[in-house]
C-alpha cells in the first residue's frame, strides 16, 4: 500500500478478515477492535497471534466491560490473558459489596480464573495473595503447622486432608470443598512458598483485620483508576434545581496517569447537542473528566460490578442529563454549549440535569391513573431516578428509556399537563 492511500480497512464499521486484521500494525488492531462488538473482538483476538498483547492494550475498564458483555464464563481467553491490573480490576468490581467482602462472589470469580488456562497458576500468580488468605480464611480450618504450631492431637484429628502432612485441612463448605481444594493444590504444586505462607496466615491472621487491609488496598487501586468511594459516588445523585442554578466558579483541569486512556464507555453520535460539542471540543482534561463522571454514576447506581447491558444504561443516563442540562442552559447554541462544557463542573451539569427531570418526577407523583399505559408512564416518570416513557415516543414502544432531551421533558410536561385537566 502505498503511503498516501488511505487504509480503508479502517473505515469505521468495517469489516475485517483475521487475515486482514492480523496485517495490521498494533495501534490500529486496537483501533479497529474498540469500534466493534465484544463478541467480535474475542473472535479477532482468538485469531491472532499477537493476542495476548492485544487484550492488555485495553484500559482495566475496557477490559473488565468486555468481560462482562462476552460473559465470564465465555471470556477464558480474556481472563487468561489478562494483566494483574486488568484482573485486580475485575475483582475489585466484583468481589465486594460496599465495605464487606463477598466469599459466594469469590468462589465463582475463582472457578472462573482456574478454568481460564491449562497452567492455571499463570493466572493465579496474578493476584494478590492478600485476597487469596481472605478467601482461604473463609473456607478452611487448618490445623497442624511447624514448630510450636504442631500438636499430636491435631495430627490425629479427623481432617479432611493434608498436602504435606504438616498442615491438616478441613472444608468448611462442602459445597466449595473441591474448588477450594484445586486451588491449594495448584498452588503446593507449583509455589511452595507462597503455599506456605497461606497456611500459615490461616493459623494467625484475624479475618476482621486482613478484611479491612484488603479494602483498604482495593480502595486506593480504585481510586487510582478514577473510581470514587460509595460516599462520594452519591453526591452525583442531589439534584439541582433548575429554577436555583447558578454558574459554579471555573473548573481547574486536572491530569491523572489515566491519560491516553479510552472512555470506558464512549458517547454516540448521535446527533444530539453534547456528542457535536464533544466532537469539537474534546480535551485530555474532560475526557477524563467525563470517565470519573461515568464512574460516579456506576458506583451510585448500587455498587460495583454492573454487567454490560446495565453499565450501558447508566451511561445512557449520564450523557442524556448532561445533554438536557446543555439544552437548557444554552438554547441549543453550539458555541455557548462548548463554553459551559469548558467551563462547567460535569458532576454539576449531571445534577442540573437530574433537577430537570426530578421537577417531571415531582408532577408526576400528584397523579393517578387506571388506565394501563398512562399508569405505566406515570411509573417511570414517578420513579426516584425517571425514565422516559417510550409509550409517547413515535414508535410507541411498551418500555422505559433514559431522559435524553429538553423535547422529552417537553412531551412528558405536556402529558401531564393533559391528566391534570
Amino acid at each position: 500500500m502505498s503511503p498516501n492511500k488511505p487504509n480503508l480497512t479502517l473505515i469505521r464499521g468495517g469489516k475485517l478478515s483475521p487475515a486482514e486484521f492480523s496485517a495490521l500494525l498494533p495501534e490500529e488492531k486496537l483501533a479497529h477492535l474498540r469500534e466493534l462488538p465484544a463478541q467480535r473482538r474475542l473472535e479477532l483476538i482468538i485469531d491472532d497471534p499477537d493476542g495476548e498483547k492485544l487484550v492488555r492494550g485495553f484500559s482495566p475498564q475496557e477490559y473488565y466491560l468486555m468481560i462482562k458483555e462476552i460473559g465470564e464464563t465465555d471470556a477464558s481467553q480474556l481472563l487468561a490473558n489478562g494483566s494483574a491490573e486488568q484482573l485486580s480490576l475485575c475483582l475489585d468490581l466484583e468481589l465486594w459489596q460496599k465495605w464487606e467482602f463477598n466469599n459466594e462472589k469469590a468462589i465463582e470469580w475463582l472457578e472462573y480464573l482456574l478454568s481460564a488456562d491449562s497452567d492455571a497458576m499463570k493466572v493465579l500468580s496474578r493476584l494478590d495473595p492478600e485476597l487469596l488468605q481472605l478467601l482461604l480464611l473463609d473456607e478452611i480450618e487448618l490445623g497442624g503447622g511447624s514448630g510450636e504450631l504442631a500438636t499430636d492431637s491435631e495430627r490425629l484429628g479427623d481432617w479432611d486432608h493434608s498436602f504435606d502432612s504438616m498442615y491438616f485441612l478441613t472444608f468448611k463448605n462442602d459445597k466449595h470443598a473441591r474448588i477450594i481444594g484445586t486451588l491449594i493444590d495448584v498452588i503446593y504444586r507449583n509455589d511452595h512458598e507462597l503455599y506456605l505462607d497461606l497456611m500459615a496466615g490461616c493459623r494467625s491472621a484475624v479475618k476482621n483485620e486482613l478484611e479491612d487491609h484488603c479494602y483498604r488496598f482495593r480502595s486506593g487501586r480504585l481510586a487510582d483508576l478514577g473510581f470514587p468511594s460509595h460516599e462520594e459516588a452519591i453526591e452525583i445523585y442531589a439534584p439541582l434545581s433548575p429554577d436555583r442554578y447558578t454558574p459554579g466558579e471555573e473548573k481547574i483541569p486536572v491530569i491523572s496517569e489515566m491519560e491516553g486512556l479510552t472512555l470506558s464507555i464512549a458517547p454516540l453520535a448521535d446527533g444530539t447537542l453534547l456528542s457535536g460539542v464533544l466532537a469539537k471540543v474534546m480535551t485530555e482534561p474532560l475526557r477524563q473528566e467525563l470517565e470519573g463522571l461515568l464512574n460516579c454514576a456506576m458506583v451510585a447506581e448500587g455498587g460495583y460490578g454492573l454487567d454490560g447491558e446495565k453499565a450501558r444504561s447508566v451511561a445512557q443516563r449520564v450523557y442524556g442529563w448532561l445533554n438536557l442540562a446543555l439544552e437548557y442552559l444554552s438554547g441549543s447554541d453550539e458555541s455557548y454549549a462548548a463554553n459551559i462544557l469548558r467551563t462547567e463542573q460535569l458532576k454539576r451539569l449531571f445534577r442540573l440535569g437530574f433537577g430537570i427531570v426530578r421537577q417531571v418526577g415531582q408532577q408526576a407523583r400528584s397523579l393517578a391513573s387506571d388506565e394501563y399505559a398512562t399508569a405505566k408512564a406515570l411509573r417511570g416518570f414517578g420513579n426516584d431516578r425517571p425514565l422516559f416513557y417510550r409509550g409517547l415516543d413515535a414508535d410507541r414502544t411498551d418500555g422505559y428509556r433514559e431522559f435524553g432531551s429538553m423535547k422529552d421533558v417537553e412531551i412528558a410536561r405536556e402529558f401531564l399537563n393533559l391528566l391534570k385537566r
